[in-house]
């Protein structure tokens, strides 16, 4: 038995590596929408197997608040924490004019708390953690409006990874429970 390869046999098992490679991409199927880093609805979205669900949201004018129905389930191993720095919203407005801006909700700022049903410091696997963000100073919700609802499971290392709703002002207030 020979243990050299002529050229040509070289580039043939090369050609059938590459096609092996690119069609395992292929296979590697999404279920749902569970794996779409961004809804434009409630539901579900799965990061960094956090399962995190976005069921409702409402607005109280009465006293400025923001609150979200939110769930996160620990598909992995290890724990996984979940605090108010998990969170961030945002609120952008169009005024007539067309211009935009943007009212950022954080921990760091100080109008977001989640609920204490919803803190956890060590999420084990196949847990959920379920309660609410509230996000405080919010003096009016347009419908026009754009709110961002983003959870960050894991923010450090991977800041670039996270679930987030985009959803219109009208879709929240059309969709509040009654």
């Amino acid at each position: 038995m020979s243990l050299t390869f002529s050229r040509r046999s070289f580039l043939k098992y090369t050609a059938v590596a590459a096609v092996a490679v690119a069609g395992s991409s292929l296979l590697t199927g999404c279920k749902d929408d569970d794996n779409k880093a961004t809804r434009t609805e409630y539901g579900k979205i799965t990061v960094l197997q956090a399962q995190s669900t976005l069921s409702g949201a409402t607005y109280n004018a009465s006293d400025s608040k923001l609150t979200f129905d939110f769930s996160v389930k620990c598909g992995r191993g290890n724990p996984m924490r979940v605090n108010n720095s998990c969170f961030y919203v945002g609120i952008t407005s169009t005024d007539d004019s067309g211009k935009e801006t943007t009212k950022k909700y954080a921990s760091d700022f100080g109008n977001l708390k989640i609920s204490q049903e919803l803190y956890n410091a060590q999420l084990k696997k196949d847990k959920t953690a379920e309660g609410t963000v509230t996000i405080s100073g919010v003096s009016s919700l347009g419908k026009k409006d754009v709110v961002t609802f983003f959870y960050q499971p894991d923010a450090d290392p991977y800041t670039e990874y996270g679930a987030t709703w985009e959803l219109t002002g009208e879709y929240i207030l059309s969709n509040m429970a009654k």
